[in-house]
Parts: C-alpha cells; sequence; structure tokens
C-alpha cells in the first residue's frame, strides 16, 4: 500500500471560533493548498481514497486536493480521524485500499508516520508524506519521502 499523509493547511486561530472544531483555512491557506494540489496533480499522486478528519481545517484541505486531482467521488470524512487520532484509528480508515491519502491534524500524523516506519517526522501545515508498506501495521512500512509545503509550492 501507498499511504500519503497529509496535515491541513494554515488555519484560523482562536476567536471567532471558539470550538477548534470550527476553525477554517486561512485565505493564505486555501492558497497554498491549491498550489500544492496542482503540484501532486503534476507528480501524478492519484490515490484510490482521499479520507479526511472531520475537523473544518482538515475538511477544507481535503475538498481543495480532491478538486484538483478529480477524486471528489473517493472523498470520505471519517470521525476517527479528528484531533487524537491514534494509529489504529488510520489503519482501520484505510483498510482494504492499495492507496490513500489520509488528512489529519499534529501529532496524530507524526505519531502514524513514525508507527508505520520508524522514522521521526514533523508534518508541517500542508506538508506530505509518502509511506510504502505490505501492511498498515508498525514497523512494516518504508517512508518515501516528506515533502514540506515550500517543497511543494515551489
Amino acid at each position: 500500500m501507498k499511504l500519503y499523509v497529509l496535515r491541513h493547511g494554515k488555519a484560523g486561530a482562536g476567536l471567532p471560533w471558539p470550538e477548534d472544531y470550527h476553525r477554517p483555512l486561512t485565505e493564505e491557506g486555501r492558497a497554498e493548498m491549491r498550489r500544492i494540489a496542482k503540484r501532486l496533480r503534476a507528480l501524478d499522486i492519484a490515490p484510490q481514497a482521499i479520507i479526511t478528519s472531520p475537523l473544518v481545517r482538515a475538511k477544507e484541505t481535503a475538498e481543495i486536493v480532491a478538486q484538483e486531482l478529480g477524486l471528489g467521488k473517493v472523498l470520505r470524512v471519517d470521525d476517527r480521524l479528528a484531533c487524537g487520532a491514534r494509529p489504529g484509528d488510520f489503519q482501520s480508515a484505510v483498510a482494504g485500499l492499495n492507496s490513500a491519502m489520509v488528512v489529519g491534524h499534529e501529532p496524530d500524523l507524526s505519531a502514524l508516520v513514525a508507527w508505520l516506519s520508524g522514522a521521526t517526522a514533523e508534518m508541517k501545515k500542508g506538508g506530505l508524506a509518502a509511506v510504502e508498506c505490505t501492511a498498515v501495521e508498525p514497523n512494516n512500512g518504508t517512508l518515501l519521502w516528506l515533502a514540506p509545503p515550500k517543497l511543494l509550492t515551489g
């Protein structure tokens, strides 16, 4: 399986979103994610499914990427991927797929990459990692690459 791990883009902070769940991407975050999504299309990244956290900033990120990649029909929201998701939650979310992109939050995504590959990763907002694994299980994967947003927007 090839698993793409994408952290949501830059989001608004604090008020007027007293609930973290509802914080949307900023205009800068949306623009950056559109540039990143165009780069992903140029790299022929086309996962079988895009699975996102239900939080607004992650959903908006996933929607931008799905639209640019022409994958709107395979985009799905999974409540297990909200803040605090554990590697087993991601494991369940991608079960049965040959390739997938998960969109979520820190520190959950760095923990997932480490769980799969043993590699230490710091997922910047808009950053993307690619992990190849025979099964979504601990220490079963290889971190192929980790790209910060600056590399993807170049």
